[in-house]
């Protein structure tokens, strides 16, 4: 069974763009003059690689002679000779008089073979542009509601259209957008946020991936774009989140830290910090053996043993010496915590100081 596609041109496009399976657009020479990034990935080919070459050194010189199916199984050729099984269909493909155009080559593989819809649309906002025409040939609707314009302005728009003068970073958006696309006609895949604006003017971040079409003739780059709001409230917050704790950390006058397992420091507060004459940066991912005498820091490791195996909070007295001579008495607590799963990850630790409150004692008892 052959299918045809007669609604072709540039939204054809799109359709290849946003199919799940990997296409070959054949030109009626029998060479390939298109493959959608799933063909790319699948026979193991970056950029232009494929565009120009004869469909049988891919599909086979039987399949290639095929003249209809769907379904078929078969086997395609990646770059290094293994031989990829796919479950291939091939239509043709008319132009509006129908004229035949091309023929097109579909193959499904791994996990994609149980599925019957050939065009899945992709829930992000998808563009393809013209890197010389300097506009967009495609854009699918999600594109149109992300930015507020109906589907035929944003034809003759180009991403620059869509964003401020500048982009956060000072850099005008014209010359960081034309790396961008440079990047992905060389054959990368940058993934990068960008700020864009809508039709009302309204400001907003998105991430942008970009990869390049392979074309015969044309400079095409495939956009996604995915509106990151909601994303970046939650990233403040966590940043405001963070900056209260360490605040509330650091006002507390008690020794506050956290070990994992080994007895690493994976965090501590400015009194940790004055005991071991060091800032956190340089105590985070070291021991007490790289702080205090051998002796005083087996103890600490010992009593740390006890409270993971406990598996529960204890609490013991001791001795910190500071450098300078102080001697601090401080009752520690010390508290296993878990990861989500239940699994053990280290000790939260308070210690605090109790110097004065058991000179008051021995006074009181001496008296």
């Amino acid at each position: 069974m052959i299918h045809t596609y007669p609604d072709s041109g540039d939204r054809v496009l799109t359709w290849i763009c946003q199919m799940k399976q990997a296409v070959l657009i054949v030109d009626l020479e029998n060479r390939i003059e298109m493959a959608n990034p799933e063909a790319l990935e699948l026979l193991g080919y970056a950029g232009e690689a494929l565009a120009g070459r004869a469909i049988d050194s891919v599909v086979g010189k039987d399949r290639a002679k095929t003249t209809g199916g769907e379904g078929q199984e078969a086997r395609w050729i990646a770059r290094n000779g293994r031989l990829v099984p796919v479950r291939m269909t091939v239509s043709d493909l008319f132009d509006a008089g129908g004229k035949l155009q091309a023929r097109v080559y579909t193959g499904m593989s791994g996990n994609e073979l149980g599925h019957t819809d050939l065009v899945t649309h992709a829930p992000d906002a998808i563009t393809i542009l013209d890197v010389d025409q300097h506009r967009w040939i495609e854009v699918n609707e999600n594109t149109a509601r992300l930015y507020g314009y109906p589907r035929e302005k944003l034809l003759q728009m180009g991403p620059w259209d869509v964003s401020p003068e500048y982009q956060p970073d000072g850099r005008p958006s014209r010359d960081a957008a034309r790396e961008k696309l440079e990047d992905a006609l060389a054959g990368g895949t940058p993934v990068f946020e960008w700020v864009h604006r809508n039709a009302e003017g309204e400001l907003f971040p998105c991430e942008v991936r970009l990869a390049r079409i392979p074309h015969a003739t044309r400079r095409l780059v495939r956009g996604s774009i995915v509106d990151i709001r909601e994303r970046k409230k939650l990233e403040e917050k966590l940043v405001e989140e963070r900056a209260l704790l360490r605040a509330l950390i650091d006002s507390i006058p008690d020794y506050v830290f956290v070990k994992d397992t080994g007895g690493v420091y994976l965090l501590c507060n400015k009194t940790t910090e004055e005991f071991f004459n060091a800032s956190e940066a340089e105590i985070v991912g070291r021991t007490d053996f790289d702080f205090v005498d051998r002796e005083t820091a087996e103890a600490f490791r010992a009593q740390d043993q006890k409270v993971l195996a406990a598996g529960c909070s204890l609490r013991n007295e001791e001795w910190l010496h500071y450098a300078d001579g102080r001697r601090v008495r401080v009752e520690t607590v010390k508290t296993p915590f878990y990861g989500p799963e239940g699994r053990l990850l280290g000790l939260v630790g308070v210690a605090r100081d109790i110097t004065e409150r058991r000179r008051a004692e021995a006074a009181l008892r001496e008296s």
